[in-house]
């Protein structure tokens, strides 16, 4: 007589890739995906200072095989929610004898702070 015996087994749900590594979802772009696994659902939106324009991205872990394993709702490719840099507002230079070029600046924008004529530049 021979004996089966029965495999022992466990299965594990994939894990989906990086997010931040997928077009489209750069440094304006926050989300609830990191660690999701296959058929876990998550969501793309706009950090602070960025206003969204549109809705919330929904998107699920499939494990495909591009897009770090994330697929939109639908099926399709994961898209980025359009997130619009907002007006800064306060944190203005308020320094005595500064000079700066960050009245309409936006989220992530640069500005200049420099000493004005009869001024010396001192780092505090």
């Amino acid at each position: 007589n021979y004996l089966f015996s029965e495999p022992q087994l466990s299965c594990e749900p994939e894990s989906c890739g990086d997010l931040s590594l997928v077009e489209g979802f750069d440094a304006t772009v926050g989300h609830s995906c990191a660690g999701a696994k296959y058929s876990e659902l998550c969501s793309a939106f706009c950090l602070d200072g960025y206003e969204l324009s549109g809705s919330t991205s929904q998107l699920v872990c499939s494990a495909a095989s591009s897009n770090s394993g994330f697929t939109s709702l639908t099926g399709g490719a994961p898209q980025p929610p359009t997130c619009i840099p907002l007006p800064c507002t306060s944190g203005f230079p308020t320094t005595k004898g500064a000079v700066h070029n960050c009245t309409g600046a936006r989220t992530g924008d640069i500005c200049i702070v420099e000493a004005e004529a009869g001024y010396d530049a001192v780092p505090s």
